[in-house]
């Protein structure tokens, strides 16, 4: 899902909360096939013999990066007898690929895909405290999507996502360019259902570029300010296969200047890239990067970032974790004012 706002912009994909369990990862029940298991465990223990690197290192190595992992952990995921699931073991597979010197997504993409957390979905009994839903109750996306939020692209994972906005001299968003690569998680897969929220009262129309893919459904939504895609892939995907879905949107009429821009990830996934580009009459003070556990949570400022010589900034997560990320600026006073920009 996207959302661009006149306070911010934001894209959230499957916004469903997801289940913990207890310490270690599952040995009954496991997840995905065996040659699942064994792939994911065969490029990880030859990985491990091309570095040379003994188990208790690379645990080392990757507390500094703030991931605890213990060895005996590690030696189960090589034999094949346990596979990550958690979240943290997810983070963990993501540093595994840089510490080993794999590219991105070596190990990542053999992991099968994950279960549902305490053996019961969202809502129903099981074991473990459920996790907070990245969007709460009441938030525009529960009020554009209602019941069919918790279901939103259940059937996909995204592997990357880019997404490049570029605003006009008034700071007002002009259009924004969104590239998804998703795989299915079972068969049948047809689209993939995306929402933009403008929040911008005086944005009445929109208009869509499709790239790639065909446009199911096109609907604003006046009361959450929010645009609702829906891309098709022109066919059922068969479970693990791939689609691209591409496309532009341009608002219509906008008159309340950006101030930021986010990205909702509920579940790790390979990479995000974020770009916006800044007209020349009108750059920002300050432009730094963001990041929320959940959208009841305050953004919280990590990086400050200087414009390059595009008058652009940028955000890349080579591994984006579950929350909300993104780039957030300030303008001059006389912007937020409503002046236009000197000629």
């Amino acid at each position: 899902m996207t959302t661009t706002r006149p306070a911010r912009s934001q894209n959230v994909e499957n916004p469903r909360g997801e289940r913990g369990k207890g310490a270690g990862e599952s040995t009954a029940g496991r997840p995905g096939s065996a040659p699942e298991r064994r792939a994911f465990a065969a490029e990880l223990r030859a990985a491990l013999v091309q570095r040379g690197l003994p188990l208790e290192r690379v645990c080392s190595r990757l507390a500094a990066r703030g991931i605890r992992l213990s060895p005996a952990t590690l030696s189960y995921w090589q034999r094949g007898r346990t596979v990550p699931e958690r979240y943290n073991s997810l983070r963990a597979v993501a540093e595994l690929e840089d510490i080993l010197r794999l590219p991105g997504g070596t190990l990542s993409e053999l992991l099968p895909p994950q279960r549902p957390r305490g053996g019961a979905r969202d809502g129903a009994a099981g074991g473990g405290a459920a996790r907070q839903p990245l969007f709460g109750a009441g938030s525009w996306q529960e009020r554009a999507l209602g019941t069919d939020l918790s279901r939103l692209n259940e059937n996909l994972t995204v592997v990357s996502t880019r997404e490049v906005l570029h605003l006009d001299d008034r700071g007002r968003l002009s259009h924004l360019s969104v590239s998804h690569l998703v795989r299915a998680r079972e068969n049948g897969a047809c689209r993939m259902v995306n929402l933009h929220c403008l929040d911008n009262p005086g944005a009445s129309r929109v208009h869509l570029d499709p790239v790639c893919g065909r446009t199911e459904r096109l609907h604003l939504h006046p009361e959450s300010g929010s645009v609702l895609i829906a891309t098709g892939f022109g066919r059922d995907l068969l479970r693990g296969e791939t689609a691209l879905v591409e496309y532009r949107l341009r608002p219509e009429d906008g008159v309340l200047p950006a101030g930021r821009h986010e990205h909702g990830v509920n579940s790790p996934h390979r990479a995000y890239l974020l770009q916006v580009f800044f007209h020349p009459a009108r750059v920002p003070t300050v432009c730094q990067t963001t990041f929320r556990q959940d959208a009841d949570a305050e953004p919280k400022g990590l990086r400050r970032l200087r414009l390059d010589v595009s008058h652009s900034a940028h955000l890349h997560r080579s591994r984006c974790e579950r929350g909300l990320h993104g780039l957030a600026w300030t303008w001059p006073k006389d912007l937020m004012a409503g002046r236009p920009a000197a000629a």
